[in-house]
């Protein structure tokens, strides 16, 4: 574990905002911050990135999302936690 913040959410969850969203494709990982979401008739959910990139998603698939204020914190050094 790397240490980065981050929680798993459902598809039909997802708002637009500046978390960073990671999905994992067979054979590629999209990454990207959610520009629109748009629920389908079907049980699926569109989703367009800021990067221009658009995945349709299940609305039960899983999807990681990081925590972008958390992500640009650092953690105090050693002497800096006394």
């Amino acid at each position: 574990m790397n240490g980065t913040p981050y929680r798993m959410i459902a598809a039909r969850s997802l708002e637009p905002g500046p978390a960073l969203v990671v999905v994992s494709l067979p054979g590629a990982t999209v990454r990207g911050i959610v520009a629109r979401v748009q629920r389908g008739w079907t049980e699926t959910v569109r989703v367009q990135f800021t990067s221009g990139d658009e995945l349709i998603l299940q609305e039960s698939a899983m999807i990681g999302l990081v925590d972008q204020v958390a992500r640009g914190r650092r953690r105090p050094s050693a002497e800096h936690r006394r």
